[in-house]
């Protein structure tokens, strides 16, 4: 893949932040790179009552048969592995011939009935938002008359999943304004979530209602000098590192950082901040003036999983943060292989990234980064 293409693609995702719209541009422009047949964002609520009874959702993407996708969902209990699929990592795309042959795929109730009709070959599903009975997932289907999803196509795959989570999340927050016109204190200031536009120093340019009463409570964040900080340590550290890296112009230095940010503070106060790069979007950039848009919620319900949380904290992969938590907790590198599957030479690359991240030189030093984190964990299962 590209450097060109991954930019392209970074800019088409973020301006969904802000114009959920564009989806089908964004997931066909990654479609037509892929060569897949379609490229689509599930959202899934599954009822206590599931298998027995069906999931409810509802699908956005690149144009396919709605009639096809309306038949998918009675259909999901009979999918071969998807239970399996469904309880992955977030950012870990599983395809189906990952967990059994294409002869025995070919042999499925499902295959006859919904794939081969179809003219598909492999699916690739990858969890992008996890939140209790709700998810949101990302499904890719390839031809029969390409070869089966190859390990490159996952890579790439894994490697935009995070970036689509921030554009999601941020869009759901901002969600209260899309009934509103175009204007900057008429959109943000309709909104019960806390908007802040920055400089590359956190500087203020503009802030809306429940903003200015975020802060003037001091609770998560203050604004000091009309500088944007949040009240704990790690969480501070966290916003001003993703703020300076998300107003450098360019969508991609962000990385993985400021994708949900826990913030504690006074009187057992929590939050959570997102950070989005305004860059030169011309989409992004009808928010206000600013390098960055940080948008914080304060719902108690907002609490993510464990390694969505380590992700934003310090700009690790979802693979880096699972193996560099493992550590923290005395798991040998053989034992971090063995527990994901993956070989051990994997283990020992993202061990080599995860250093370079945080700038540890050793095991130990990586484990006492991790702890030194203290992330507050709302369900330590969930990862």
């Amino acid at each position: 893949m590209s450097e060109a293409f991954f930019e392209k693609a970074l800019a088409a995702i973020y301006d969904c932040a802000v114009d959920p719209s564009g989806w089908e541009d964004a997931l066909s422009l990654i479609r037509d790179q892929l060569d897949l047949s379609y490229l689509l964002l599930h959202f899934f609520r599954f009822p206590p009552g599931y298998p027995d009874v069906p999931p409810e959702g509802f699908v956005v993407g690149t144009q396919w048969d709605s009639l096809w996708l309306a038949r998918l969902e009675p259909l999901l209990p009979s999918v071969p592995h998807f239970d399996r699929m469904r309880s992955a990592g977030i950012d870990e795309p599983a395809t189906q011939l990952q967990f059994m042959s294409e002869q025995e795929f070919q042999a499925t109730e499902f295959y006859s009935a919904w794939v081969k009709p179809q003219g598909l070959r492999d699916n690739c599903l990858t969890n992008i938002v996890a939140r209790d009975n709700m998810l949101a997932m990302l499904s890719g289907a390839s031809g029969q008359a390409r070869d089966v999803i190859s390990h490159q196509d996952v890579a790439l795959i894994a490697k935009l999943s995070p970036h689509i989570r921030r554009a999601l999340l941020i869009s759901d927050l901002l969600d209260e304004s899309r009934s509103q016109a175009m204007f900057q204190a008429r959109i943000l200031d309709g909104l019960t979530v806390s908007v802040f536009l920055v400089g590359q120093s956190g500087q203020i340019s503009y802030a809306n209602a429940a903003g200015e009463a975020l802060l003037s409570r001091a609770t998560l964040v203050t604004g000091y000098k009309r500088r944007l900080n949040a009240v704990a340590r790690v969480g501070a550290r966290a916003l001003s590192e993703s703020i300076l890296r998300a107003c450098t112009g360019t969508d991609t230095a962000i990385g993985l950082w400021g994708n949900g940010i826990p913030l504690g503070g006074q009187d057992g106060d929590t939050g959570v901040a997102y950070v989005l790069p305004l860059g030169r979007s011309d989409k992004r950039h009808m928010l206000g003036n600013g390098m960055a848009a940080v948008a914080i919620t304060t719902k108690n319900e907002a609490r993510l999983p464990e390694i969505e949380v380590l992700t934003a904290l310090s700009g690790l992969t979802a693979a880096e943060a699972r193996m560099a938590l493992a550590i923290s907790k005395g798991r040998s590198l053989e034992a971090v292989a063995r527990d994901n599957a993956i070989a051990l030479g994997t283990v020992r690359q993202h061990l080599k990234s995860a250093y370079e991240k945080t700038g540890a030189r050793s095991q130990h030093a990586l484990g006492a980064y991790i702890n030194a984190l203290q992330v507050p964990i709302a369900d330590k299962n969930s990862s």
